[in-house]
């Protein structure tokens, strides 16, 4: 079975401390990511100075809450992206506005992310996809039309599309999403964007299960932190476990193909079923279909050698019970 592409999804949870950031790209590879992905925006750009926060129990305004996770830059990031190159692990961001995508499309990000609030964001998605990078989309909180006007949109990009459940954390898996966007999308990958409680293994686990080829989960590595919203997401040691579960859950997947694998090889053989000699047989005798059985174990002639045994003439004495091979079997003449 394919690996499955694991994202640490860290968002602004470095609370714009490069230091943080760095440790976080080094504890997402430590704990078996693939990519760690982080958020960029401005503020300004993003939301109203009225609206608040749709999160959490106590009520604040979205500005005051992004206007303190929106300083890093392009040299921020490309110090970043830098060093999880140089630690191993993929980087890249979601882009919130067009400026920011070109921002990151500059640096070299092999992905363009889109976050599911962003579906219908056209002018922005339009952007993103002229700068014909491989496009990341989830689809938590959409209806059927906006996901296939979406993706109408990245037709000429690589395209991969996220089940997700756009709520933090979220209290439903709806796995069945994932069914239901590979019948949409045969064509295309699709991946779980997870957003269930930080110390959830069933639920990646099933979706890998489910056909998921991505898997995104909230990361921090300090859930103490207190203006990012660390409380839904998976600490280091949660990572790691779910990590762990997915490959798990990859090794008893097995392989997209049917093959005998080492473990059934002795059955295969064992119990499968060959040509034997169904009673004692003279040298020269003639073989009939009175003279040959078909029992197990396997590993003589099979069923459709059956036509090329009858008519043939015994070279030695066969005993009852023997399993017929070609030497035993002369021409028929």
């Amino acid at each position: 079975m394919p690996k499955t592409y694991i994202i640490a999804e860290a968002a602004c949870n470095h609370e714009c401390d490069m230091a943080v950031a760095k440790r976080m790209i080094v504890a997402a590879h430590n704990a078996g990511a693939d990519a760690i992905k982080f958020q960029t925006y401005k503020a300004d750009k993003l939301v109203t100075e009225h609206a608040m926060s749709y999160w959490g129990e106590v009520k604040t305004r979205q500005l005051y809450y992004y206007r303190q996770l929106d300083k890093f830059g392009k040299k921020e990031y490309a110090e970043l992206f830098k060093y999880a190159k140089k630690v191993g692990i993929d980087a890249f961001s979601t882009p919130f506005d067009e400026e920011s995508a070109t921002m990151l499309a500059e640096l070299g990000v092999p992905f363009m992310k889109v976050a599911s609030c962003e579906l219908t964001n056209i002018g922005l998605l339009r952007h993103i996809a002229k700068l014909g990078l491989p496009v990341i989309m989830s689809t938590g909180g959409c209806k059927v039309d906006e996901i296939r006007r979406a993706e109408s949109l990245f037709s000429k990009v690589p395209l991969t599309i996220m089940a997700c459940v756009l709520s933090n954390p979220a209290t439903e898996a709806c796995l069945n999403r994932i069914h239901f966007l590979k019948y949409m999308y045969p064509y295309l990958g699709i991946g779980y964007s997870d957003h269930t409680t930080p110390e959830s293994t069933l639920v990646p686990m099933m979706a890998v299960a489910a056909g998921a080829k991505m898997l995104e989960k909230h990361f921090t590595i300090d859930k103490s932190m207190s203006i990012s919203n660390h409380f839904f997401a998976a600490d280091i040691k949660q990572f790691e476990a779910m990590v762990a579960a997915v490959r798990s859950a990859e090794g008893i997947m097995g392989d997209y193909d049917i093959y005998p694998i080492a473990e059934e090889e002795g059955a295969r053989v064992a119990a499968a079923r060959s040509w034997h000699a169904a009673t004692d047989i003279k040298k020269g005798e003639v073989i009939g279909l009175d003279n040959i059985v078909y029992l197990r174990p396997g590993d003589g002639l099979r069923y459709d050698n059956r036509t090329d045994i009858i008519g043939r003439k015994a070279t030695a004495d066969l005993w009852k019970g023997k399993m017929l091979e070609w030497e035993d079997l002369g021409n028929g003449d």
